[in-house]
């Protein structure tokens, strides 16, 4: 993903949820490019004054307790760094995610968008 669209996609959350406090950041440590990704990501939530935790993933038992991890925090959003474990695994995100009333921006051509 293009650095510039980062930024983009915090303050899109940031207009789906006028009152975002928090956001998860889920991401592949092994993907190429996460370690600029997340600089930018943080970045931008600080600019917003939105406070990040950040969940790292490798695989499909990590992404469970992830997933738990951030319900866990109480995070009113959640950003979702696109890779092969992350879109294969995106309708399970969704679905954990929606069932906790949390809203979600994933990026990438088949990634559900933000929810209401």
């Amino acid at each position: 993903m293009s650095l510039d669209l980062v930024g983009k996609r915090m303050e899109l959350l940031r207009e789906a949820i006028p009152n975002l406090k928090t956001v998860a950041i889920l991401a592949n440590s092994d993907h190429p490019g996460e370690q600029l990704e997340r600089r930018a990501s943080i970045e931008s939530a600080k600019a917003l004054g939105v406070t990040h935790h950040y969940f790292q993933v490798q695989d499909a038992p990590e992404l469970q307790d992830a997933l738990a991890a951030i319900i866990k925090s109480g995070a009113e959003g959640l950003v979702v760094f696109p890779d092969a474990l992350t879109v294969a695994n995106r309708q399970r995100i969704a679905e954990r995610r929606s069932k906790h009333a949390c809203r979600r921006l994933q990026d990438g051509p088949n990634s559900p968008r933000a929810a209401s």
